[in-house]
This record gives structure tokens, C-alpha cells and sequence, in this order.
């Protein structure tokens, strides 16, 4: 469930737990890359999280990746600032596994994203943490 500016029915005495980033960023055993469809999986699927957070980036042509960081190398083969770069320069970068120089995962779209929230975890709560603002060339 995306939530948005309706209405909202607090329900008390309930605690729903959240995945920071999928399965979360501090986990020194951590299997994926916060944020990555892997990380996000083992929270929802293997941890039944109540549901997950996750940040999106603006890239240079104003499309939305979920990503972090904002540098591509912080967590990817990839280089650059993710502002600086198209989408299509994003999305094709792997997510090294946390902690290791594995790569397997790729970075998503938003539009990704929420067909994979529709599909598979529509009864999940989902937590958008939009970091920074697009910047439109003059």
C-alpha cells in the first residue's frame, strides 16, 4: 500500500516493523544491498516484515531510481552522481552485495518498484523516502 494524504484510521496498540532499506543497512551478515529487489524480498518474503522503506533518487533526465546513495560507486560498479546520469545509465548498474564485491543485483526504477510491490506485496506497507530534488537543465 502506497500511502498518501487520505485519510488514515490509526489503529492502537499495533506496531507494524519496517525494513530499513530492504532487509536494512547494518547487518554485518547481510546477504544484499539495501534497497535492491533482493534485499527488499528477504524482508517481506523470509522476515515477513510488515513492510519495507526505501529511498528514490532523481536521475538527470527526471526519471526516479531506488537507490540510496548519491553516488552510483558507494554501492555499484557504477560511477557518477545518480543526478548527473540518465536513467538508462542507472538501471543497468549492480548493487555490490553488502559488504562484499559480489554484483548481482541491478538498480531498479520507481516504475519497477511498484509493479513489483503490485504484483507480489500489495498488503504491504511501503515507505518512500524520496532523498534530493530534480534539477531541470536550463
Amino acid at each position: 500500500m502506497f500511502c498518501s494524504c487520505e485519510e488514515y484510521n490509526v489503529q492502537l496498540n499495533s506496531i507494524k516493523i519496517i525494513g530499513h532499506g530492504g532487509v536494512g543497512f547494518d547487518d554485518l551478515n547481510g546477504n544484499y544491498a539495501p534497497n535492491s529487489v533482493a534485499s527488499i524480498k528477504e524482508a517481506l518474503d523470509h522476515y515477513q516484515l510488515d513492510g519495507v522503506e526505501v529511498d528514490l533518487r532523481y536521475t538527470l533526465d527526471g526519471d526516479i531510481v531506488v537507490y540510496h546513495d548519491n553516488f552510483m560507486e558507494t554501492a555499484t560498479q557504477c560511477t557518477g552522481v545518480v543526478g548527473s546520469l540518465n536513467m538508462e545509465e542507472v538501471v543497468g548498474c549492480k548493487y555490490r552485495k553488502q559488504f562484499r564485491n559480489d554484483y548481482e543485483e541491478l538498480v531498479i526504477s520507481l516504475d519497477s518498484f511498484t509493479t513489483l510491490v503490485n504484483q507480489y506485496y500489495s498488503d504491504k506497507r511501503i515507505s518512500l523516502n524520496v532523498k534530493g530534488t530534480y534539477k531541470k537543465n536550463a
